[in-house]
């Protein structure tokens, strides 16, 4: 007969992630009206202790938001887009290398269908790289 004494263990795991980093650095006047614009074609992405994958990132219009403000996706290498038109947010899900996610970020793309001087006093909305309205700018996960 063999006898097992009952008893516990802990274990801690301290894990220190550096967060993954976006540079973004292009500004588009949109036109009324214009087809979509993509925001930013030069956005590198780099992540040093992500095993060279990404889970998900999202862009948001956060600052000056009007109904109508459309983030464009077309899914790709694995990643889906998901734009919440209510909340001017764009979330990208889909594990994927940096590479993968750096292009998918670069191709997303701005438009205004309405006429923006019925909101604004002007016929034309600029966005710049950064965390304003006028800068809707990837977050990365």
């Amino acid at each position: 007969m063999m006898c097992v004494a009952a008893g516990s263990a802990t274990s801690t795991l301290a894990i220190n992630h550096t967060p993954p980093t976006m540079t973004a650095g292009a500004s588009v006047t949109y036109p009324e009206n214009a087809a979509p614009l993509v925001l930013d074609a030069g956005i590198t992405v780099d992540d040093i202790d992500s095993g060279g994958n990404l889970a998900g990132a999202s862009v948001s219009i956060t600052s000056g938001f009007l109904a109508g403000d459309t983030l464009h996706f077309t899914n790709q290498s694995g990643i889906s887009g998901n734009y919440n038109a209510g909340a001017g947010v764009l979330t990208l899900t889909g594990t994927a290398t940096i590479a993968q996610y750096q292009d998918a970020l670069r191709s997303v793309a701005y438009d205004f269908p309405g006429d923006p001087s019925n909101a604004l006093a002007d016929t034309s909305r600029n966005h710049l790289p950064g965390p304003s309205r006028t800068a809707p700018a990837p977050a990365l996960r």
